[in-house]
């Protein structure tokens, strides 16, 4: 008696978010701009995760001056560096470093940044003010100087550059999700389960949070973009990865001198990296059009 008085509730349940994850994805594949963007950043990705297959990481990295800056050829497709080092090789191996950093960082300013606008927009007064002041502060200084501060101050290693970047991007999460919040601390679920007795913890993981994932999730897809060509720009300035680890923006500082003789240096990894965020700038431009209710029809 008492499974056939719940089951059926937990089947509507179930086939509700199923409908509605359904609903989200023919939305999304309409969207062609947004297939575009996801079948050339799975083909990327790909290439990336079966770097392996082409050579090892170590012989992406050995110096074969007998072979340095040949043109593209059936052998080299992407041609040899000033150092004999296969580009296509280090091309692909230097990927798995600017989705790491630009994939850490954003979960990690994501994280934060829930926490921080969530607790102020439910708590809001005095506690929302102060907390978003300081968030001013840090939004006052530009992105780049930042993290370029931090990083100069820690040193150039992957976790301290994802800290830095994380550190910077956290009060742009912040106010995403505080304005979401915003919009629904007031609303009846809301006012019921606080009427109900439960916990503050409980109503923000339950009841606020999960309303506010939409502008979230689309704030997390942009910012692995972002994060990708500031990885890629700090590198270039010589705060990034530290060459002779085959980073695209390393990889473009390396060879700026070469930018006459052999363009090539600098136009796969370039070519790369605006591929990789052209493509994740489609699917978030896409998964934000899927997410948003006004668009249904």
């Amino acid at each position: 008696m008492d499974n056939q008085t719940v089951n059926p509730s937990l089947s509507k349940v179930s086939f509700k978010k199923q409908s509605q994850a359904k609903d989200i994805w023919r939305r999304f594949r309409k969207n062609r701009s947004a297939m575009i963007g996801m079948v050339i950043f799975l083909i990327l990705l790909l290439l990336i995760l079966s770097a392996p297959l082409w050579g090892t990481y170590e012989e992406s990295l050995e110096v074969r001056m007998q072979d340095k800056c040949i043109s593209p050829n059936a052998e080299h497709p992407f041609g040899t560096d000033q150092f004999g080092r296969d580009v296509f090789l280090r091309i692909v191996h230097g990927g798995k470093y600017s989705l790491i950093i630009g994939i850490s960082t954003s979960l990690i300013s994501m994280f934060f940044g829930c926490i921080f606008g969530s607790l102020a927009g439910f708590y809001g007064g005095k506690f929302d003010d102060i907390l978003m002041r300081i968030m001013d502060m840090f939004s006052a200084i530009p992105t780049i100087m930042l993290a370029l501060a931090i990083v100069s101050a820690l040193g150039s290693t992957v976790p301290n550059l994802i800290a830095a970047l994380a550190i910077s991007r956290i009060p742009g999460f912040t106010r995403i999700v505080r304005s979401s919040a915003l919009s629904v601390v007031d609303q009846e679920y809301m006012e019921a389960a606080k009427a109900g007795g439960a916990s503050s913890l409980h109503i923000i993981l339950k009841h606020l949070l999960p309303n506010c994932l939409g502008p979230i999730i689309v704030q997390a897809t942009m910012n692995v973009s972002l994060m990708i060509v500031q990885t890629a720009s700090m590198s270039f300035l010589g705060l990034g990865i530290i060459p002779p680890t085959p980073e695209w923006g390393a990889m473009i500082s390396d060879a700026k001198s070469f930018i006459r003789t052999q363009p090539y240096l600098i136009m796969f990894p370039g070519a790369f990296l605006v591929l990789i965020s052209m493509a994740i700038n489609l699917l978030g431009d896409g998964l934000r059009d899927a997410l948003d209710p006004k668009l249904k029809n």
